[in-house]
């Protein structure tokens, strides 16, 4: 059975067009930082884990952001600004992983006992000749690789943003982040952006009061172009096709981040 789905959307409103632009233009120049990393030589062991993460994330980015784009042309603010908080967090946890290097390879090392520990965590999931099965792929991991950390947890979000933010943390992390976690998990005081008192009566919204097609491309847009950047840089690439798009972004939303 085959249905014929239509996604030909158009819109008239010129800003909005802009906005679709620029954003789709650094979701472009991303895919291309990622490719063009993946094209330099590894010169360790550390680098390549370093250029796994890169492709690993930079897809992440590329997906949800293409995501959120597509959530905006389809009306959909909302799904836009969750989507945009995944970007912004693989954008932090990318570049935490250029700083330390030696966390990135860890991380990568300590793998099989990752897959213990989430799978002990869902017991009621697994068989338990499967969380044995983990369990002896961990400890044989282990004993060939003495001299790896083979027991790595991975650094708390909210101390990779500070460190990555830098003086920017505090605005940064509460308007790409936090603000966005109240919608995405649900939390009550996210209510008001669906339900609203009016005389003491709820008046429903179903198009969103908080997020709006200028300000999710913008935050995506800005997400993207951090991500751009720590890649180019990582990997010396040429950063005239970066600061092109800073311009067009900066001629389209002005200060706006």
């Amino acid at each position: 059975m085959s249905r014929e789905i239509s996604l030909d959307v158009k819109n008239g409103d010129p800003q909005f067009v802009k906005w679709y632009e620029v954003a789709n233009k650094t979701i472009e120049l991303l895919a291309v930082s990622v490719f063009e990393a993946r094209q330099v030589s590894s010169t360790s062991r550390r680098d390549e884990s370093v250029t796994r993460w890169t492709a690993y994330l930079g897809t992440l980015i590329e997906e949800a952001g293409n995501a959120a784009a597509h959530a905006l042309v389809l009306e959909m603010p909302r799904a836009a600004l969750i989507l945009n908080r995944q970007v912004f967090e693989y954008r932090i946890r990318l570049a935490y992983l250029y700083a330390h290097p030696e966390k990135a390879e860890a991380l990568l090392d300590s793998l099989p006992y990752t897959v213990l520990k989430e799978a002990r965590n869902a017991h009621g999931f697994f068989e338990p000749e499967m969380l044995q099965q983990y369990e002896t792929n961990f400890r044989e991991w282990a004993e060939e690789h003495p001299e790896l950390d083979s027991q790595t947890n991975e650094q708390g979000f909210r101390p990779m943003a500070e460190e990555i933010l830098g003086e920017t943390f505090s605005r940064d992390f509460f308007f790409h982040y936090s603000l966005p976690s109240i919608i995405a998990h649900g939390k009550p005081q996210g209510m008001v952006d669906v339900l609203e008192m009016v005389d003491g009566r709820p008046v429903w919204h179903p198009n969103s009061r908080m997020a709006d097609a200028s300000s999710e491309f913008s935050k995506l847009a800005y997400s993207l172009l951090g991500a751009i950047l720590s890649i180019r840089e990582r990997y010396s690439l040429d950063m005239k096709p970066f600061n092109l798009i800073c311009g067009v972004y900066n001629n389209t939303f002005g200060s706006r981040a």
